[in-house]
């Protein structure tokens, strides 16, 4: 039987420094604290360990009305040499047992979706997710860029020649925001403020990442990314009405390169859904 470990802070996990390069960056402090001042979120970390076995998973839950509302922040962390989906399951299954007995929360609802499960909790609904996450360090540039979509290397080619720029950092981000704000309002989604966007920079400096591309000077494409030595995360991202062919395509070809070079592991490009029916 696992044992179930519970930290109110990253710090108190008895691990290496090194722990936060060896887990996604929303399992991070600095990530908690981001979505405690944006959302009023509070986290917490649940480990396991025995011997070979090593879990954790951070927690948060939000006060919303009279009931407290709960959500994973990522999918189970392996640390451990041994790694099955029972064992996953059984964590999971000790989880929600110790969220009930301490009444953690009123319910748990649907995690982000860059936190996509190996296996989930008995007596949850769920659906099949799924990501695209290449491994920057396997390959060499050359093999990265031939395993790209063959259509999307002759529109990565073709705004090159066409004179499509991409153009990096936050003094950018007013232009990315337009853009991601635009696309958003279109699916019916909450905005992305500006407000949140500076917090975001305060609290991860140094982990954010923005990417415009421009043709003729007119903004087309941006994303924020989100990147520790573990993996670089397709935070927000967003096009303008009708961008030109190629723009987005050359902007994540310019994100692998730069990524790989600055020794993350995994571009992540979040989760969506497969195959959902109508």
């Amino acid at each position: 039987m696992l044992n179930i470990k519970c930290y109110y802070k990253f710090c108190q996990i008895q691990a290496d420094d090194t722990l936060k390069d060896k887990i996604p960056i929303f399992a991070t402090q600095a990530y908690a604290d981001f979505i405690k001042e944006t959302k009023k979120y509070h986290t917490i970390w649940l480990e396991s360990q025995e011997e070979d076995m090593h879990y954790l998973i951070p927690f948060s839950v939000m006060k919303k009305g009279f009931f407290k509302k709960g959500m994973f922040l990522t999918a189970v962390i392996s640390l451990g040499s041994v790694n099955t989906i029972e064992l996953e399951k059984e964590f999971l299954n000790l989880i929600v047992k110790y969220i009930k007995k301490h009444r953690l929360c009123d319910w748990i609802q649907q995690p982000s979706n860059w936190a996509i499960f190996n296996t989930h909790p008995d007596g949850a609904i769920n659906a099949p997710f799924g990501t695209y996450k290449i491994n920057l360090k396997q390959k060499s540039e050359e093999e990265l860029f031939r395993n790209i979509y063959k259509r999307n290397r002759q529109y990565i080619n073709k705004a090159t020649r066409e004179g499509v720029v991409i153009k990096k950092g936050f003094s950018y981000l007013d232009d990315a925001l337009i853009l991601i704000q635009n696309t958003l309002n279109k699916a019916k989604f909450n905005s992305f403020s500006i407000e949140k966007a500076q917090i975001l920079k305060k609290i991860l400096i140094n982990k954010v990442q923005v990417y415009v591309a421009y043709y003729n000077g007119i903004p087309q494409a941006g994303t924020i990314f989100l990147a520790n030595s573990f993996a670089t995360y397709g935070f927000y991202a967003g096009t303008s009405d009708r961008p030109i062919n190629g723009a987005t395509p050359l902007l994540y070809w310019e994100a692998i390169k730069d990524f790989k070079k600055k020794g993350s592991t995994f571009l992540d490009f979040v989760g969506a859904r497969i195959n959902p029916e109508p």
